[in-house]
């Protein structure tokens, strides 16, 4: 008996996890929670109404700004650990509580009330011929040639925006005095009132929280 209760425990020690749809999505999820990502910050309402929402009218990114319910973090965990994303990073796949769960670009165009077209930011900050002093003149007052990183550096309007891009929107990993390329031409954009696709943002950020997944990488990465 006891010899048949041992392999028990040890067949019931090596199968899935019924919320995984492999081994190695469950082993994902250990990283994913080691990682800490930093969950979505819901806006005080005086905030929204009196000072963010102004900010951000050339967007429709209104929507997520006003969003009230709480952040549920084994759904979303779960959901990074058994991700799947097709090739052209339009769609997700994933299995959630144990259900199957399809995300177009489209889906969140219309559940989010987001942009579906213009320019894909990721695509768009690998190009060589980004002007950073026009870029720069929009956040700092200044027509510096180059990417200019420091926070402090920033005019007032600028700060707020790229503070709330990446507390509410595409959370940043811990560096709080410094922006990456990707967020100051975005915080360029919606300074200039320019468009650009913003369901396709959310997806190629979704897509590069996966690399948590490898073991190579040593923590979430900041928006890029």
């Amino acid at each position: 008996m006891a010899s048949s209760s041992k392999r028990s425990k040890i067949s019931k020690g090596s199968s899935r996890n019924e919320n995984f749809l492999s081994k190695e999505c469950e082993t994902a999820y250990g990283r994913y929670s080691a990682s800490k990502i930093t969950p979505s910050r819901i806006l005080i309402q005086s905030n929204i109404d009196f000072q963010i929402l102004p900010l951000f009218s050339s967007t429709q990114l209104s929507f997520i700004l006003t969003l009230s319910h709480s952040y549920h973090k084994e759904m979303f965990l779960q959901f990074l650990s058994n991700l799947r994303v097709i090739h052209d990073f339009t769609r997700l796949t994933s299995f959630v509580m144990q259900q199957k769960v399809t995300i177009e670009k489209e889906d969140l165009g219309t559940f989010l009330h987001l942009r579906t077209e213009g320019d894909r930011l990721h695509t768009l900050i690998q190009e060589s011929d980004i002007s950073w002093s026009l870029v720069n003149d929009t956040l700092r007052g200044n027509k510096d040639k180059y990417h200019q990183p420091c926070v402090y550096t920033l005019l007032q309007n600028a700060r707020i925006i790229q503070h709330v891009l990446r507390s509410s929107i595409i959370p940043k990993a811990g560096d709080r005095v410094n922006m990456t390329p990707l967020l100051s031409v975005i915080t360029h954009l919606i300074m200039s009132g320019k468009p650009f696709d913003e369901a396709q943002l959310i997806l190629d950020y979704i897509h590069s929280l996966s690399d948590i997944r490898h073991p190579q990488t040593k923590r979430k990465k900041n928006i890029d």
